[in-house]
């Protein structure tokens, strides 16, 4: 889909019956397969910015396309880019890293789980050892270093 000269991708298939590595080379794919790949940039603004609120502005070749962060479900990091999954299913494509773009999010609605994932703390249904499941049964792991962090995070919520 294309719009204002941005591309947005719609990326749903059932984690069970595909292999983990499966899922992300058919992501991958799609993903260097944008026309305005290179166009991406994304801006948030930080709190106490004049113009802060909380909403994620990713600035694209002839504009910027604006996602509340309420609308964001998860960040998941692909070697030096980021992609935004949104609750509606589909997904954004940063050219962040996913540690310069989590310093950004508010830490009251998010959670860093791993070094690849980032996900809203309203969408965590389950958490058993290094795995946790988010609403819509996807189930992503929790790195050792962050368990203790994540365990309290949702215990607090």
């Amino acid at each position: 889909m294309q719009a204002n000269g941005m591309t947005s991708f719609g990326f749903t298939l059932p984690d069970h019956h595909l292999k983990k590595t499966q899922v992300q080379m058919e992501l991958i794919n799609k993903i260097m397969d944008a026309p305005n790949l290179s166009a991406v940039k994304l801006r948030v603004l930080k709190p106490g910015h004049k113009n802060h609120s909380n909403r994620l502005v990713i600035s694209v070749e002839n504009g910027f396309h604006i996602i509340p962060f309420e609308d964001i479900a998860r960040i998941q990091a692909q070697n030096n880019y980021c992609l935004i999954f949104l609750r509606n299913g589909k997904f954004v494509l940063s050219s962040k890293t996913l540690k310069s773009v989590a310093v950004l999010f508010p830490s009251e609605a998010f959670i860093r789980i791993h070094q690849s994932h980032m996900v809203c703390k309203d969408l965590i249904r389950f958490m058993k050892g290094d795995c946790l499941t988010l609403d819509g049964g996807e189930t992503l792991p929790i790195s050792r270093s962050r368990r203790k962090e994540t365990h309290a995070a949702i215990i607090t919520q």
